[in-house]
């Protein structure tokens, strides 16, 4: 799995406007919550994230996600990312509001121009470049490492569509008004990147188009995917065991770089340890009951599906889940099996390769399961 994101652009602005009113500002706005990850928890692991991909449910839905792990439904949708990454998720504001910030009137000089002609010209710079920029030059305005420290957070973390990241011009110009732009909603952007990339099947044909990039065996995530990752770690208590805890109490923006890439990746066999689990415990970011969405975090363009609606009503009655509710799979390819449990010392041994276990069914609710091109 190949991130488009990069979360240690994160420690790196950090590094640089720490004791800064400009580091203060972060701190309060919106993307201050992504200063607070846990270290344990900040390094992106392809493996466990495309085991959830893989562990999804073909839903009619547009805008949420479900994955099954344990035989439990686990949904992510806004609600559930609002949470993990406190960014701003209500709705986008109307357009004329929009283009009355970002259009550069007669008179004015733009954004754009003002920040990077000096430095690059002609030539449309990378977040890579424009995140040097800001380590090496130390006498840097406030103004100027603020703007490019929002622009760096956007373009290149949460939001993140193209490699290699290169900012855009709407969020560049936005930086002209600091109030305007903390109070968009990056985080919706962010999320609709995240899940177009991953969970969009309006029609079968979008599944088995998953199904084939995926046995391609390289994939390119768009938008934060590490919410993805912190989904996990937050729900499933099993699974955030499985990360480094030597470091629990420290942040995202307290570890080096070379820290962040030393925490020890997370093995597909200690995924399946825990799936396999006699109990699996799972808990729910938002509860089942609190089944009312705030109108700030609802979604205009979303789809009813009676078979998510009745995943729903289960769980507010506190239905106890099994695996073997839960049908279907890639059946081109040999399931996956796992060997029993060896009680003598409680672990699970595996044997030979990992192998695919994606299903799919157009007119019923199917699980794509355990994935081995890990």
């Amino acid at each position: 799995m190949n991130a488009y994101s990069k979360p240690e652009y994160i420690s790196d602005i950090e590094n640089v406007l720490k004791g800064k009113p400009e580091m203060q500002f972060l701190l309060d706005s919106p993307f201050g919550e992504l200063f607070k990850i846990p270290q344990n928890k900040a390094s992106f692991n392809a493996k466990l994230v495309l085991g959830l991909i893989c562990r999804q449910l073909v839903t009619k839905k547009v805008n949420e996600m479900w994955i099954v792990f344990g035989g439990h439904p686990i949904r992510f949708g806004l609600r559930e990312f609002s949470i993990l990454t406190g960014l701003e998720c209500g709705k986008y504001p109307k357009k004329k509001d929009v283009d009355d910030v970002i259009n550069v009137k007669p008179e004015c000089e733009s954004v754009w121009n003002t920040l990077f002609d000096e430095r690059f010209g002609d030539t449309v710079p990378t977040i890579a470049d424009l995140v040097s920029w800001l380590q090496e030059e130390e006498s840097m305005e406030g103004w100027k490492q603020l703007a490019l420290s929002l622009i760096i957070l956007v373009d290149g973390v949460v939001a993140a569509h193209s490699n290699p990241n290169r900012p855009t011009s709407k969020t560049v110009e936005m930086t002209k008004n600091l109030k305007f732009f903390c109070k968009y909603p990056w985080g919706r952007v962010s999320f609709t990147r995240t899940l177009g990339r991953i969970a969009n099947f309006q029609t079968p044909y979008d599944a088995q188009q998953l199904i084939r990039d995926l046995l391609v065996g390289s994939y390119a995530l768009h938008g934060f995917p590490l919410a993805l990752q912190l989904l996990a770690f937050e729900t499933i208590p099993s699974i955030a065991k499985l990360g480094p805890d030597d470091v629990l109490n420290r942040t995202f923006a307290e570890r080096s770089i070379h820290r962040l890439a030393s925490l020890r990746a997370i093995r597909t066999s200690r995924i399946l340890e825990c799936e396999a689990a006699d109990e699996v415990e799972v808990n729910y970011i938002v509860k089942p009951a609190d089944n009312v969405c705030p109108p700030s975090l609802s979604w205009d363009d979303e789809v009813d599906d009676p078979r998510v609606d009745y995943i729903e009503a289960l769980l507010i009655d506190g239905h106890q889940w099994q695996e073997d509710e839960w049908v279907g799979g890639y059946a081109r390819v040999p399931k996956q099996v796992r060997p029993p449990q060896l009680e003598e010392t409680g672990k699970y041994k595996y044997k030979g390769c990992l192998q695919i276990f994606l299903v799919l069914h157009p007119e019923e609710t199917q699980l794509i399961a355990a994935t081995g091109l890990l």
